[in-house]
């Protein structure tokens, strides 16, 4: 691992796309940031625990034990300070609206523009310093 991996900001990338994973991680890294993937959201507390993310990009429908809309509190109790930004591609007006409630840092409807959701994270999130 590289200094500048160490000291890029770590996001954590939850979806069960893993073809959408994949793309994000590739443009994300190519931003600067040290991308986790999870494809459950079940695994998301134990990897915020490990990993440390300054930041979660989290799926709204994914299959397993939780959808994001209801992990969403679990992470704001756990960790309150913790920027996370749900997408979906079956939200629209009033998922965000209950994303915003249930504190979200930002929402996304898929399919986003990458350069839309790097404009989000950079809200929360520095880049990596040049």
């Amino acid at each position: 691992m590289s200094a500048d991996s160490r000291e890029a900001p770590t996001l954590l990338v939850v979806d069960d796309d893993e073809a959408w994973r994949d793309a994000l991680k590739d443009s994300l890294e190519a931003e600067g940031f040290r991308i986790v993937m999870l494809a459950r959201a079940e695994w998301t507390i134990p990897a915020v625990e490990t990993h440390r993310p300054e930041l979660v990009i989290l799926d709204n429908q994914m299959p397993g034990q939780f959808i994001g809309l209801e992990l969403l509190p679990l992470l704001r109790n756990r960790w309150p300070n913790l920027p996370v930004i749900l997408v979906s591609a079956f939200g629209g007006p009033l998922t965000a609206g209950q994303a915003e409630r249930l504190g979200a840092a930002s929402y996304l409807d898929k399919p986003f523009r990458i350069a839309d959701l790097v404009t989000e994270i950079r809200r929360f999130v520095g880049a990596r310093q040049a």
